[in-house]
């Protein structure tokens, strides 16, 4: 979420500065079990394109986002998965419940390629009580190589990333205290900051003492094809 919003605000015009205590992108990841040197949420995420986006508010806000990066991730893929990370896969999705009338017939609409299963199409061995199914096309992120990927894509961009900066607990109740911390990490000067956006995700349960941050979805389960 960092790099990506660094890079956005870059190409808009503006001098960005990105204070982290480890910048994404830097290291390896492979699969669950072994070391991440990146230490970080990201590197390990199951990254899945869907839509509608789950548990996300405001929902019709979430949906033009998720859109909107649809595009984005296409382009992506066309570029090319060794350099971006990202693939383009058949995804199937299975439930016990059918989608909101509203959403599936967006759905129709929206997805490539898109395909819904008859009752009498749904696996019975995966689970019992499934009533609805349906695939498409989406974007499939392998994140270490997309975090290089948006890593690299920042310093051609002259995005400045500043590492090593560890913000103390309640910091960011102090907004003096928190532009004072990061004016401190500039070299040879002091630049005003019109603009600071907090990227910190789930570290806000503890930076901003916050604990109703807590990970919506939990398990990821990694196979070979």
């Amino acid at each position: 979420m960092g790099l990506t919003t660094a890079l956005k605000l870059r190409e808009i015009g503006y001098e960005v500065h990105v204070f982290a205590k480890i910048v994404a992108g830097d290291g390896p990841c492979a699969l669950p079990g072994s070391v991440c040197s990146d230490d970080i949420v990201s590197s390990g995420a199951g990254a899945i394109w869907e839509y509608p986006p789950y548990k996300v508010e405001p929902a019709a806000a979430a949906k033009r986002w998720a859109l909107d990066s649809l595009d984005y991730f296409q382009a992506l893929a066309e570029r090319g998965s060794e350099e971006t990370g990202v693939h383009l896969r058949r995804t199937h999705v299975l439930s016990r419940q059918r989608e909101d009338p509203e959403d599936l017939e967006e759905m129709r609409t929206v997805l490539p390629h898109y395909h819904e299963y008859p009752p009498a199409d749904l696996p019975a061995h995966v689970g019992k009580h499934l009533t609805a199914g349906y695939a498409f096309e989406a974007p499939v992120v392998w994140m270490p190589k997309y975090l290089a990927y948006l890593r690299a894509s920042c310093r051609k961009a002259e995005v400045h990333l500043h590492q090593g900066v560890h913000l103390p607990p309640s910091i960011l109740r102090d907004g003096s205290g928190l532009l004072r911390l990061l004016r401190a990490w500039l070299p040879g000067g002091s630049p005003e900051f019109p603009l600071v956006i907090n990227c910190l995700g789930l570290a806000n349960r503890e930076i901003s003492q916050d604990a109703a941050m807590t990970p919506v979805r939990r398990q990821r389960l990694s196979g070979s094809e």
